[in-house]
């Protein structure tokens, strides 16, 4: 099981707290991290937190003037395909394989306005109308994400493509689509889930790999046209003039 934390840390650039937070750590099972108002504006203060974390993989939101900053730290074991923040310090996440699911994490700060605070103790018909809106265009959005980061690598290494494949299974489970079986050029239909990303993998490694250039073709490709005889060279090597 992935455990994940989530904690309003209210500032964590003094050694002090820092150290806290690492003494904590060693005591309390986890996996990801999720750390809002972190109070750190500046690289520097950032570049000192992951010294101090070694053992993790680091995505910070840096704090503005109106957001204090979001994280996302996650053991170094876990294997991070993708990874984003917004420059305002209110969002960072993470995207991991675990278990062959595609695991997104997102530490976010969106502290409500009074405004806000009233309508989500009492939402309206209209306000969940809204609501359920907005999640379907984040799934939307996320899904797109997705399908694009998958499509739009090129020359991945062995195991990158593996993660991409796995990435490719699992969202396609998410959406409840499953791919039922694939065709190995060597095994015929493979069904199982191992078998699927063996061949996944295997198609992209080879639609990947460098090909050698037959040379050769070129004779037979340019037989049947003439030679230039010299008078037609020396004018394509002159200069255009317009008159």
């Amino acid at each position: 099981m992935l455990i994940i934390i989530s904690y309003n840390i209210g500032g964590i650039t003094t050694c002090g707290i820092q150290a806290l937070l690492r003494s904590w750590l060693k005591e309390t099972p986890h996996d990801v991290i999720l750390l809002q108002e972190l109070h750190m504006t500046k690289i520097k203060h950032l570049d000192i937190f992951r010294n101090a974390f070694p053992d993790y993989n680091i995505t910070c939101s840096l704090g503005t003037w109106t957001a204090g900053g979001t994280l996302v730290m996650i053991k170094k074991k876990y294997d991070v395909i993708d990874a984003s923040t917004d420059p305002d310090g209110r969002t960072a996440f993470i995207k991991i394989i675990y278990e062959k699911i595609l695991i997104i994490t997102i530490s976010a700060y969106a502290p409500a306005q009074i405004t806000e605070r009233f309508r989500a103790t009492n939402p309206t018909e209209n306000n969940m109308i809204q609501l359920d809106i907005i999640r379907k265009d984040i799934h939307r959005i996320l899904e797109e994400k997705i399908s694009n980061n998958i499509l739009g690598q090129q020359e991945q290494d062995a195991k990158s493509l593996s993660i991409f494949a796995r990435a490719r299974i699992a969202h396609t489970k998410s959406n409840q689509s499953r791919i039922t079986f694939l065709e190995h050029p060597l095994k015929g239909r493979v069904e199982s889930s191992i078998d699927m990303i063996e061949t996944a993998t295997n198609f992209y490694e080879e639609l990947y790999d460098i090909k050698t250039i037959d040379r050769t073709c070129w004779n037979e490709l340019f037989a049947d046209i003439p030679p230039l005889i010299k008078h037609d060279s020396d004018n394509l090597e002159r200069d255009i003039i317009l008159r």
